[in-house]
């Protein structure tokens, strides 16, 4: 299905922009792009975000992007890495959760991500909002 985003975003909505396959349990990036124009939004008001990704024996570059930019580096996850150009991203290469966004203090922001892939399926979002575990 091809989706257009509406832009007014509401917290614990996805919103995609594309084309995308709405599967039992995931949502697929339905086609191959070269500009990273398709993408999924997420706004959010926690302190780290994770994906649930399982790729089909494929790998995969997807990229992260926090509030409109790339992620600064005391912003990214564990599994964030930063290309030439700044980009933020992950390169999605197993099934399992991803680590995004580690944020200092919980707060109100938006997650983007977006991967020129049609493997990219997303099966669930987790977030935390303690600055220390137990």
């Amino acid at each position: 299905m091809l989706y257009a985003d509406d832009v007014d975003h509401v917290d614990g909505r996805w919103y995609l922009s594309g084309l995308w396959l709405n599967g039992i349990e995931s949502v697929t990036h339905d086609r191959v792009t070269a500009d990273w124009e398709d993408y999924i939004a997420l706004p959010f008001e926690a302190r780290s975000v994770n994906v649930v990704l399982n790729p089909p024996g494929v790998s995969f570059d997807v990229r992260v992007e926090l509030d409109g930019r790339p992620l600064t580096a005391g912003e990214a996850g564990a599994d964030i890495e930063f290309d030439s150009e700044g980009h933020s991203f992950f390169r999605a290469y197993e099934g399992r959760l991803y680590g995004l966004v580690e944020l200092p203090a919980t707060g109100r922001h938006e997650l983007k991500l977006s991967s020129n892939s049609d493997a990219f399926a997303v099966f669930a979002f987790t977030f935390g909002v303690y600055a220390d575990v137990p």
